[in-house]
């Protein structure tokens, strides 16, 4: 056994019967092994799962270090015996971190440069007049879940759906940046991930939405690579503000060592883009492309798994 050790926190579906090679991070295990690095997967305390032969079998191993990938929002009982469990242990894209990202007014107060937010219920209606177009939206929310368009005279509702199915969350409200010409909805997924060598971003996929204001591939929107629809200047100067938010975050006290970070990233009318907001836990846009078109993107998701496995290793295992 390796004494390279990762666990992966990473929900596991009791009637899913893959072979380690059909899934990504089964995929990402078995190359990282290649290198010395055993992965180590776990959805419940005191349950370890590894690799061996493209097969899923129980461990014994000691991890040395933990990739949290649990959805701790959707499924907090779950993940706080998890944390019980291993949270003694280096984390990589830490609970602080996490939870700074899910807070959209917190996010915005450290990034900065981001479109204009209200946050008291009681300035809405004067903000939506002032601006002539908004979003209202939760202020935890996920998976595009809570969003809409709104407009002066529309009802504001002062709690939605959030998150969490079912659980209602206090709303803000967010200036609209207005698209491009051509487009209902458009944003970009900036995956920016750690290297030895700084920030990295391989790979960039635009969400478009020709029926829908809010571009979200969980509510219908199409997945296509950044380079394909957003013209290569404005992608330069997205990845750029993508990194620089990271690097604010990064720099965030108590978040510890940042493996990965989704930036999502608007563009107005003139093609000059906006931090949006940015995800902890980013995952399924390169997959959805990935699924579309396999031999182009297939490898890239592939190895896009692989990095903040390798980067985690390098920095806490001997």
């Amino acid at each position: 056994m390796s004494n390279k050790s990762i666990l992966i926190l990473l929900p596991f579906r009791a009637e899913s019967p893959q072979h380690p090679s059909d899934t990504p991070f089964g995929r990402a295990a078995i190359e990282a092994s290649k290198k010395g690095v055993e992965v180590l997967f776990a959805s419940e305390p005191g349950k370890l799962l590894a690799v061996r032969k493209d097969e899923w079998t129980v461990s014994n191993g000691d991890p040395s270090a933990v990739y949290d990938r649990f959805p701790s929002r959707s499924q907090p009982e779950a993940w706080d015996k998890l944390w019980r469990h291993w949270g003694h242990l280096p984390w990589g894209n830490s609970p602080v971190l996490t939870n700074l990202c899910a807070d959209k007014v917190e996010t915005q107060r450290v990034i900065g440069d981001m479109p204009e937010l209200a946050t008291d219920y009681n300035c809405f209606s004067e903000k939506l007049k002032e601006w002539g177009s908004a979003f209202i939206k939760p202020r935890y929310g996920a998976l595009g879940r809570g969003v809409k368009r709104v407009s002066p005279g529309d009802t504001l509702p002062k709690m939605t759906d959030g998150a969490v199915r079912g659980v209602l969350e206090p709303t803000i409200l967010q200036r609209e940046i207005r698209p491009p010409v051509d487009f209902s909805a458009l944003s970009l997924r900036v995956l920016v991930q750690a290297s030895n060598n700084g920030w990295v971003v391989e790979q960039t996929v635009a969400r478009v939405s020709d029926s829908s204001s809010v571009a979200n591939v969980a509510l219908g929107a199409q997945a296509i690579a950044g380079e394909d629809v957003i013209p290569p200047k404005s992608l330069e100067k997205a990845i750029k503000i993508s990194i620089s938010a990271c690097d604010k975050l990064k720099a965030y006290r108590g978040v510890g060592l940042v493996l990965e970070l989704g930036v999502d990233v608007l563009f107005d009318e003139r093609w000059e883009p906006w931090v949006i907001e940015v995800n902890g836990r980013p995952a399924g846009r390169l997959g959805a492309l990935a699924k579309l078109q396999p031999t182009r993107f297939g490898s890239v998701r592939d190895r896009l798994c692989l990095t903040p496995i390798l980067f985690l290793a390098a920095k806490h295992c001997t």
